[in-house]
């Protein structure tokens, strides 16, 4: 029987290990992962991804790809910010340990580690995150520069 036809634009990606389900076709968890790395957005060391309002992304996913932009040359802090499948907002942060990201997490009101952190928030705006996001790191790396 066909599938009744859905938004083009709303994808849920589900919890499934080696693959997400979008409306319109199965796609590889690679395929998902390069799709986030195109939206990265590299300011000074820090790289920010920031996924689309209206798409769902598995926060495991999300994770991986914090961990990976870590390895792009002179990247110090990395975070990923997305919808996940329960509707909230997920940030993942990662650091070399030269940013402290449990800091500006625990400022948004998540927490972690040195290296390792993320938050989940409930917000209908993920641009709105993503500019508490910025401020929370303008604060936390202000301060450290004036030490």
């Amino acid at each position: 029987p066909e599938q009744p036809k859905q938004d083009y634009k709303k994808h849920h990606f589900h919890q499934r290990p080696l693959r997400c389900y979008c409306p319109t076709a199965l796609i590889q968890i690679d395929g998902v992962k390069s799709h986030l790395f195109e939206l990265m957005q590299l300011d000074s060391n820090i790289a920010t991804v920031v996924g689309e309002n209206d798409v769902f992304y598995n926060p495991v996913l999300a994770a991986q790809v914090a961990d990976e932009l870590l390895k792009i040359q002179d990247v110090s802090a990395s975070f990923v910010v997305s919808r996940h499948p329960d509707e909230k907002v997920g940030i993942s942060a990662r650091s070399d340990g030269s940013i402290n990201v449990q800091l500006i997490m625990e400022k948004i009101g998540g927490g972690g580690s040195l290296s390792n952190a993320a938050v989940q928030m409930e917000s209908d705006d993920i641009q709105e995150v993503k500019k508490v996001l910025q401020q929370a790191v303008l604060q936390i790396t202000d301060n450290k520069e004036k030490e």
